[in-house]
């Protein structure tokens, strides 16, 4: 049996990867989100436009460079994926 097994994780957990690395590093670049929440660039890309589009994560320009912020209502939303996580944990089951 192979012990590397690869682990998939939900699009929540995905989710909250993206936004929970945004909100640590206050304005993030996309390579910085890339490595923070271990996905690569052709799946991260769409994702951060979604979020985006949601007005959960927003994009700024500083000295020619692209970075991501999280909104208010991206905050929210952190808060409530990490309440919702708390209770799957405490019933023994994770997201």
């Amino acid at each position: 049996m192979n012990s590397l097994r690869r682990q998939v994780r939900s699009r929540l957990s995905i989710i909250r990867d993206v936004l929970k690395c945004v909100k640590d590093e206050g304005k993030a670049p996309i390579t910085r989100i890339m490595y923070g929440s271990r996905i690569p660039y052709d799946r991260l890309e769409p994702l951060l436009n979604e979020l985006i589009s949601k007005n959960i994560l927003k994009r700024i320009e500083n000295n020619g460079r692209k970075y991501y912020i999280i909104t208010e209502k991206g905050n929210k939303l952190l808060n409530e994926i990490e309440r919702f996580k708390n209770v799957l944990e405490k019933l023994g089951l994770e997201i």
